[in-house]
């Protein structure tokens, strides 16, 4: 597993790279977001249908080099860190069944920057998943 700030850099490299290309062509909609009910590591069913219709559409028209799932638990919570790893290894299953293409998966789960015990934990309640596109590495996105 990486540590919080590698996974920032690498989220924020991903998106910067993605962001480089927009202008001359549209790569959008590579990211989704996944949100569960509070404290349960089960994926509701119109999730599950979200994402499945996400994840065939998106790898039915385009290559892709990774696909990243990435979620944040509470610092000094091992409840909500359980509970942030099963979802991702949840998330993970569902995907494995859909990618015909094998594409790699990465998985990353970290605590969060947040030092003050009254912030609001929603965003421990959502699981990312991003599509990296194959021609970002070649650069050939829009070409």
């Amino acid at each position: 597993m990486m540590n919080l700030d590698k996974r920032m850099v690498l989220v924020g490299w991903a998106l910067s790279t993605l962001a480089s290309f927009t202008n001359a062509c549209s790569l959008t909609g590579l990211q989704l977001d996944i949100n569960f009910e509070k404290n349960t590591s089960s994926i509701a069913a119109n999730e599950e249908k979200i994402l499945s219709a996400w994840f065939i559409g998106k790898t039915s028209s385009m290559e892709y080099s990774t696909i990243y799932i990435d979620t944040t638990y509470q610092r000094n919570d091992l409840k909500s860190k359980i509970i942030a790893k099963q979802r991702m290894e949840n998330i993970r299953k569902i995907i494995e069944l859909m990618n015909h293409k094998n594409i790699p998966t990465e998985s990353t789960s970290g605590p969060d920057n947040y030092n003050s015990s009254d912030h609001l934990d929603y965003s421990h309640d959502t699981v990312k998943i991003i599509l990296e596109p194959a021609c970002t590495k070649s650069g050939t996105c829009c070409h």
